[in-house]
C-alpha cells in the first residue's frame, strides 16, 4: 500500500527521469495495466481486434493476478484492469478488484458496457472499484452501431444508465464514472446532439463526459493515424511517458513494454520467470528509454509508427498524461474537482495543447 506522500515523491523522480532521459531508474512503476483477457465481444472499426492478424486468446487466472498484486503491492498505486479485450468477460473480475483493493491498490476499469448486467454492476461496486470508464463511441444509434459492430446502442445505453442508478441507490461514492466518446473525423458531433445526450444522465452520478482523439495503436491500426514523423516537425516530439512510470502485464503473465504494443513485440519477460522489479530495469526497457530520449524512435518498430509521440505537451510532459493523472489519480477521483476543472479548461484552451474535450 502506498500513500500520497510516496506517490508525490515518486512523481518528482518520474518527472526528473523523464526530463533528463534517464535509462536506469531509482524508483519502481506506480501504475500497471493488467489484462484480464484479450478476448472481446465486439469488432470496433477503429480497433486492432478487427484486424485479421491472429493472436492466442485467453483469460488471466486468479492465481496469476494474485502473483501480479503480490509482486507489486509495495510500489504500485493503481491498476488498470483493461487492455486488449473486454474485461467483463472474465468471471473473476470482481475477485480481482477486491484482492487488489485489499492490498491497498486503486483499481480502474475501461469497458464497452455491453455485458454490464445488473448483477455485474452490483458486484464490481461491492468489490470496491475506484474508477470506471465507459467507451461509448457515438451519441446516436446510427453512429454507435456503425462503429461498435455487434453492439446495440439501446441496450448499452440502458446498461450504463442502470449502473448509474445502482450507484446512486447504494449511495456509493465510488467508482468515479466517465463516459468517453471518440472524436471520429467523418462523424462530427454537433452541440445540439451533445446537449440532448447529456440530458439522458440528468440527476445521475456521472462524473465526466469527454471526447477524446483517435490514435493508431502504434501503427497497428493506421486508419486512425492523424500525425506521424513525416507530417509533424521534430520540435513537437514528446517521448512516450509510459516506460518511465508504468508496465503492462498480459493475461498469460507476459510483460509488455507499453499498452500500445498490441502484439507484445517488445516483451520484457514473464512474471512466472522473473520479477516485475527485475524487468523494470532490464535490458529491453533500458534500451528503449535511451532511444526515445535521444529521439531515435525510428529504431523501435512500434514507436516509429506511433502517433502518440506527437501528442500535445505542456512543459515537456504530454498534456493528456498530466491532466488524467492529476485529476483522476493523485488527488483523488472525487476530491478538489472545483480546483482541477479550471486547470483542465486552461490546458484545453491553450493553442496546440488540447488532446481531449471535457464536456462535464
Amino acid at each position: 500500500m502506498q500513500n500520497k506522500l510516496y506517490i508525490l515523491q515518486t512523481l518528482r523522480k518520474i518527472r526528473r527521469a523523464y526530463k533528463t532521459g534517464a535509462k536506469k531508474l531509482d524508483y519502481l512503476p506506480i501504475r500497471l495495466w493488467v489484462e484480464t483477457t484479450n478476448s472481446c465481444n465486439l469488432r470496433c472499426t477503429f480497433c486492432p481486434n478487427s484486424n485479421p492478424r491472429e493472436t492466442v486468446k485467453g483469460f488471466m487466472s486468479i492465481d496469476t493476478f494474485k502473483e501480479v498484486v503480490d509482486q507489486s503491492r509495495h510500489f504500485v498505486y493503481d491498476m488498470n484492469l483493461s487492455h486488449r479485450g473486454e474485461s467483463l468477460l472474465n468471471k473473476n473480475l470482481p475477485k480481482m478488484i477486491a484482492y487488489a483493493k485489499s492490498n491497498g491498490i486503486s483499481t480502474r476499469l475501461n469497458t464497452n458496457a455491453t455485458l454490464l448486467s445488473e448483477e455485474k454492476s452490483n458486484e464490481i461496486i461491492e468489490a470496491g472499484l475506484d474508477f470506471i470508464s465507459f467507451s461509448f463511441d457515438g451519441i446516436d444509434a446510427k453512429t454507435y452501431e456503425s462503429v461498435r459492430q455487434n453492439a446495440s446502442y439501446k441496450n448499452t445505453l440502458e446498461n450504463i444508465i442502470r449502473f448509474l442508478e445502482i450507484k446512486k441507490k447504494r449511495k456509493s461514492c465510488s467508482p468515479y464514472v466517465m463516459i468517453e466518446i471518440l472524436n471520429l473525423p467523418d462523424m462530427p458531433i454537433d452541440a445540439d446532439s451533445m446537449n440532448a445526450f447529456k440530458k439522458l444522465f440528468k440527476n445521475l452520478p456521472l462524473n465526466k463526459l469527454t471526447i477524446k482523439p483517435l490514435h493508431n495503436w502504434a501503427g497497428n491500426f493506421l486508419q486512425n493515424a492523424s500525425n506521424n514523423d513525416k507530417t509533424c516537425p521534430i520540435i513537437k516530439y514528446s517521448p512516450c511517458t509510459n516506460i518511465w512510470y508504468s508496465m503492462v502485464v498480459l493475461w498469460d503473465g507476459s510483460v509488455s513494454i507499453c499498452c500500445q504494443d498490441w502484439y507484445n513485440e517488445n516483451s520484457l519477460g514473464n512474471i512466472k520467470d522473473s520479477s516485475l522489479e527485475a524487468m523494470w530495469n532490464g535490458e529491453v526497457i533500458v534500451s528503449v528509454r535511451g532511444l526515445l530520449a535521444s529521439k531515435q524512435f525510428n529504431q523501435i518498430e512500434i514507436c516509429s509508427k506511433c502517433d502518440l509521440l506527437w501528442r500535445p505537451s505542456y512543459k515537456g510532459v504530454p498534456n493528456i498524461n498530466l491532466i488524467s493523472f492529476l485529476t483522476e489519480n493523485l488527488i483523488g477521483y472525487n476530491r478538489l474537482r472545483s480546483f482541477l476543472s479550471p486547470l483542465e479548461k486552461f490546458l484545453e484552451k491553450r493553442k496546440g495543447l488540447s488532446s481531449r474535450k471535457i464536456i462535464k
